[in-house]
């Protein structure tokens, strides 16, 4: 009968250290990831965000944070010209997908809606161009 042979002490360590190791990697690359993910959603988007999207034309995260900050009750003066610009920007989109569908009614009415929020614009309206460019918007 073959005799078992035992695993030197050496082997065993490695071993366990080798385990111990990947468990650490495992545990540190998922808190990482957890870290970069992760915001604070107590808290509103700040101006800084609303101007880099605009900048960026990031137009859906616009919309995004705009509904956020309503949702948080964020809704003082500094922010009406960016909820303006996040708001004709969601009106340019419904306006692409009705006129694509043919409903001549919701796209004029909200064409009508997008010339009442275009004076709320102020610094923002360097976009109405861009946007209007994107999505077809005959103003």
């Amino acid at each position: 009968m073959k005799s078992i042979k035992k695993p030197d002490k050496a082997g065993m360590i490695l071993t366990v250290v080798t385990v111990l190791m990947t468990i650490v990697f495992a545990f540190s690359l998922l808190f990482l990831m957890m870290t970069i993910r992760q915001r604070n959603y107590d808290e509103p988007f700040g101006a800084n965000s609303f101007v880099r999207y605009l900048r960026e034309g990031k137009y859906s995260e616009l919309i995004d944070a705009y509904h956020e900050n309503i949702t948080l009750g964020a809704d003082s003066p500094e922010y009406a010209p960016y909820y303006a610009a996040a708001r004709y920007c969601e009106d340019a989109a419904y306006y692409k997908v009705s006129s694509e569908n043919g409903d001549k009614e919701r796209c004029e009415a909200l064409l009508a809606e997008m010339k009442e929020l275009i004076s709320g614009l102020k610094e923002t309206e360097i976009i109405l161009e861009d946007v209007n460019k994107t999505f077809g918007i005959p103003l």
